[in-house]
């Protein structure tokens, strides 16, 4: 062998050795989660293995202690100012107890065909940090009596998850007097909530899907919400719920198919499951609901319900073929609709007397209606009832609605009802006022194919 083919098999082995140290490396599956570690976000990153803690990845074995060591290594390695992310290697592996996140940032990072079993995996304290990126995060079993959330953020705690799916747990995401944002997430089959935010919480979901959870989220206690582009659908009990002071605010998403688990509640009944399950999206004790651009669509009751509530419905929603109302209010509630279609409402519903309208405005609730169209309502376009309630309507157009375009009525009190330059057309009557109604006609207001009475 001369001196020139000596040296091209000496690069040739030294090569060889290099790509095999390489593969030792790095995992088998090194496109998912790996080739995200090497991107810049975690280029300054030391990586902790769960895998090297001891986690079993055919999830025969209970995997919480490893889980915790990656996360305690984590933690000391962050004392000495050096950025760590938890790494989870495709694989299955079951959590039996919380991994306890505390004190400091944390970020795990899963291949997109990891599989975490557990009813109960991440639990934020202490002024806790948690990113996690990807993986399926799943109940270990149908262990419905379960009360454990999947992931808990306590007080002044901080929770991100993005790129993952939580499957069939009591609630996939608790929040208390915490902050929380989902991107790009799919919650399903959640047996109470896909996800609450208590106590001052703050709590934010963009594109993300809740589904076939008994109801998809539950705002109380004072927390602010939001949801930008998301999905709730074939939720059985309700969509979307703000109560205690809540806020919420709904942008560019879609409310559809919820409520099938509901069943005609005995009157006065103080169970809220009862009183409230069935509808789209529901605020009640005085929790206030923003619906910008989105649809609101095959609710079994009400597209929007509103009990001691405030809910503004505006640019461009679209909130039709709800089973009992598009819009139904009741308890002094404030409801204002502008730049919107409310269609088709009414004609699923399973309590005949009441229901079959666009929009409802009773128990001394104020309303508030503008540039609308309101159309083929079983019943009423628009229903205004009771003492002290009260209807402003602008530059909207009724059409089609079965019987009544607007009905107001009262036994007791007074209503009021002011009606500026809308059209009303195609419905067996116009506009009905029986009682004492404080009425006041603005501008042209038309009248085609319709009749009763006309101003």
């Amino acid at each position: 062998m001369n001196k020139k083919l000596a040296g091209i098999v000496k690069k040739a082995v030294v090569g060889c050795i290099a790509m095999a140290a390489v593969a030792i490396m790095l995992p088998s599956n090194a496109h998912g989660a790996e080739k995200r570690i090497l991107e810049k976000e975690y280029a300054d990153c030391q990586r902790f293995d769960v895998t090297s803690y001891g986690a079993d990845k055919t999830g025969a074995g209970d995997s919480t202690a490893a889980f915790q060591k990656a996360v305690d290594y984590a933690k000391e390695n962050s004392k000495n100012g050096a950025k760590a992310v938890i790494y989870v290697p495709s694989g299955t592996y079951t959590l039996n107890a919380y991994v306890v996140i505390n004190e400091t940032a944390y970020t795990i990072v899963c291949e997109d065909d990891t599989v975490i079993k557990s009813a109960c995996a991440m639990w934020l304290k202490n002024n806790g940090t948690l990113n996690v990126k990807g993986g399926k995060w799943e109940n270990k079993g149908d262990n419905t009596k379960t009360s454990n959330n999947m992931f808990q953020a306590n007080a002044g705690t901080n929770l991100h998850i993005t790129d993952a799916a939580l499957a069939n747990s009591y609630r996939a995401v608790f929040t208390r007097a915490a902050t929380a944002t989902l991107q790009n997430v799919t919650i399903s089959g959640a047996f109470y909530a896909g996800a609450g935010a208590s106590e001052k919480s703050t709590f934010t979901a963009d594109n993300t899907v809740f589904t076939d959870c008994k109801m998809g989220v539950l705002a109380s206690g004072k927390s602010r919400v939001t949801f930008n582009k998301i999905t709730v659908q074939n939720c059985p009990d309700i969509g979307l719920q703000a109560i205690e002071n809540s806020t919420m605010t709904v942008n560019e998403s879609q409310v559809i198919n919820n409520g099938s688990g509901y069943k005609p509640h005995k009157k006065n009944s103080k169970k809220r499951e009862e009183k409230y399950r069935g509808h789209g999206i529901a605020a009640s004790g005085n929790a206030t609901i923003y619906v910008n651009n989105t649809t609101v669509e095959g609710n079994n009751q009400c597209g929007v319900s509103l009990s001691k509530g405030n809910v503004v419905v505006d640019n461009n929603c679209y909130i039709a073929n709800n089973g009992r109302q598009g819009i139904g209010t009741d308890k002094k509630c404030k409801l204002t609709v502008k730049n919107s279609t409310i269609h088709h409402n009414g004609y699923n519903t399973k309590e005949l007397k009441k229901g079959h309208n666009g929009i409802v405005i009773q128990d001394g609730s104020k309303g508030v209606v503008e540039n609308c169209t309101i159309s083929k309502s079983k019943n009423t376009g628009i229903w205004v009832s009771g003492k002290g309630s009260s209807l402003k309507i602008k530059n909207s157009i009724l059409k089609g609605n079965k019987i009544f375009s607007i009905s107001v009525e009262t036994s007791s009190g007074r209503t009021t009802f002011v009606s500026d330059n809308c059209t009303y057309k195609n419905s067996k009557n116009g506009v009905s006022i029986v009682g004492n109604c404080k009425f006041k006609a603005k501008g042209k207001n038309k009248f085609k194919k319709t009749g009763g009475k006309r101003f």
